[in-house]
């Protein structure tokens, strides 16, 4: 099975966000990150869940990956 990171970079070790079985999953999500909190979001293939030397995105991260999961930016909510 496939798997594809959402991971922010410019940082060491990377912090990876979500983990998703779909690409253009992961692809809208890192395209929001982008654009809502800064451009350093990529999609990376892996083979696991919890990839190796990756460590959790922080809290900047987190909120608005939940943001985005529950619809909010589809309604205009700005609580991120």
């Amino acid at each position: 099975m496939d798997l594809f990171a959402v991971t922010v970079t410019g940082v060491f070790p990377p912090q990876c966000v979500v983990v998703w079985e779909r690409e253009e999953s992961a692809r809208k999500l890192s395209e929001y990150l982008n654009s809502a909190v800064g451009p350093h979001c990529e999609v990376r293939k892996v083979n696991s869940f919890f990839p190796h030397d990756m460590t959790e995105a922080d809290s900047a991260w987190v909120r608005a990956t939940d943001h985005y999961l529950r619809g909010a930016h589809l309604y205009g909510g700005s609580d991120i």
